[in-house]
């Protein structure tokens, strides 16, 4: 029997509907996320390491994560302090406002505006 007649995923003989992704042969129901193990839903999805992976899934466990939020990063971000923040994330630890003109002061490894840096340093 050819590769093209066994599954990539359950190593079953392929009768009737196969797809074709990875440059292997599968079952539909077989090709599932290596993370959440569902059916991809969509056409489109991840791979690492040769195995597929959902959007969630692939942002959960290689993408950045936020050093403010701990949650996955997907495009643009701040890099302050040693680490990946969202734009949104990123903001004084005790007011929670942006910082004027890009200014902050660390703290313990935690961005403070000039006020509550000087406020916590009187």
């Amino acid at each position: 029997m050819a590769d093209k007649d066994v599954c990539a995923g359950c190593s079953k003989p392929i009768k009737g509907s196969c797809l074709t992704a990875l440059e292997k042969s599968w079952h539909p129901q077989c090709f599932v996320c290596n993370g959440c193990r569902k059916e991809f839903t969509e056409k489109s999805f991840h791979t690492r390491d040769d195995k597929p992976y959902c959007d969630a899934c692939y942002a959960d466990k290689f993408a950045p994560k936020c050093t403010g939020c701990t949650k996955p990063i997907s495009g643009s971000y701040v890099t302050a302090l040693e680490g990946p923040w969202h734009a949104a994330c990123f903001v004084c630890h005790e007011c929670r406002q942006p910082f004027e003109k890009g200014s902050f002061y660390d703290v313990e490894g935690k961005p403070y505006c000039k006020k509550d840096y000087e406020a916590q340093n009187a």
